[in-house]
């Protein structure tokens, strides 16, 4: 029953540990927080570690490919995902039961912590198991978290449930994301209790992580596969609803990339594409984009996903198309750029369908 519940391995009984205090805590809440992840613990002089993964599946399964399992604890929280389930409640509470009885009387050096905003199983055991642990939070998502998040004048309803059924404080954040992803206000802990609670890490630039990707993470496959060909990321099914003109453009685009050269690289997050009805070519390739060796390729491009940002530099183009798009509200073409702009400064953005004829024809040096 427990590993229904929680997970493949959630009640594995080599799990249940004594913490010691030069053991160091990983607390991953996405798969974007992996690859910073792998380069702390490669910085880390101490190899003795364990690495919580909240609530992604897809996470936790890439990261026991890459390190030895038995230091991965999955849990398998999605309430998140739907608070209305009443069962998803008796699954969270029996979550923090069995972190207070795998943890108990444990202490750890240091806990390495990506989301105070969103994660709130994360915030929990930060703030509750390994209270007395220095709490490192990397130095742009904490730029991020205080920048980024503005607090709404009152909580909501659901926000103030969380605060008591955690036991820490919990607010209501706004940000430029609702406009793009929909849903409600973002729960997270205050800005003051981060600032009082965390250690701001050291920014860590992103090429550092990319060459350490690149040079101990890659996974071999038949990179003939791709030579000469331009790779598109694949995105999420209803990702481009507010393009008003999504098809004609594209059709257009396929035509200057020729169809015959492109290859779609699937998105994890999806089971259904938006690039389904194009009759494109697949990459079968599981993994991240960005822990293959893509050399052979001329160019990888997008309309817009932070996959791109974490490809590192090479001889292909990175190239996002989403300034050739007329979106139905201007405000959400703006938020994705300023999405995108955060991810990576070595991306091309073509104005018009000629500019991108003219990069794609080789005006533009790879």
């Amino acid at each position: 029953m427990a590993a229904e519940l929680f997970g493949n391995h959630f009640l594995v009984k080599n799990h249940f540990m004594s913490i010691n205090q030069d053991k160091n805590i990983f607390i991953c809440s996405a798969l974007i927080d992996v690859s910073e992840i792998l380069y702390q613990i490669e910085q880390l002089k101490n190899k003795d570690y364990v690495i919580i993964v909240t609530n992604s599946r897809y996470s936790y399964n890439f990261l026991c490919k890459v390190i030895e399992k038995k230091k991965v604890i999955f849990l398998n929280s999605t309430l998140g995902k739907n608070p209305k389930n009443i069962f998803l409640w008796i699954k969270e509470l029996l979550i923090i039961f069995y972190l207070k009885i795998l943890f108990y009387n444990s202490s750890a050096k240091k806990v390495f912590f990506y989301a105070p905003i969103y994660d709130l199983t994360g915030c929990f055991i930060v703030t509750n198991i390994f209270k007395n642990s220095e709490i490192i939070l990397s130095n742009p998502i904490f730029n991020e978290g205080i920048n980024g998040y503005n607090k709404v004048p009152e909580n909501s309803l659901l926000h103030n449930l969380y605060s008591k059924f955690y036991c820490m404080p919990v607010h209501s954040y706004n940000n430029y994301r609702l406009e793009i992803f929909g849903g409600g206000y973002i729960p997270g802990l205050p800005k003051e209790f981060i600032d009082s609670l965390f250690t701001t890490g050291d920014a860590i630039s992103i090429k550092k992580i990319q060459k350490l990707q690149q040079s101990q993470y890659l996974f071999e496959f038949d990179n003939s596969i791709i030579k000469n060909k331009s790779i598109l990321l694949d995105q999420g099914e209803f990702d481009f609803n507010g393009i008003s003109n999504f098809d004609d453009i594209f059709k257009k685009v396929l035509k200057i990339f020729d169809i015959s050269s492109v290859v779609v690289k699937g998105y994890y997050n999806t089971e259904s594409s938006p690039f389904n009805n194009y009759e494109l070519s697949r990459l079968n390739l599981e993994n991240p984009i960005e822990y293959y060796d893509l050399t052979e390729c001329e160019n990888i491009f997008c309309v817009f996903t932070s996959g791109i940002g974490r490809i590192p530099e090479g001889k292909y183009r990175k190239i996002s198309l989403l300034n050739l798009f007329t979106f139905k509200n201007k405000n959400e073409k703006k938020n994705w750029k300023l999405f995108m702009d955060k991810i990576g400064d070595d991306i091309i953005y073509p104005n018009s369908l000629q500019e991108l004829e003219s990069i794609v024809r080789s005006d533009y040096e790879i």
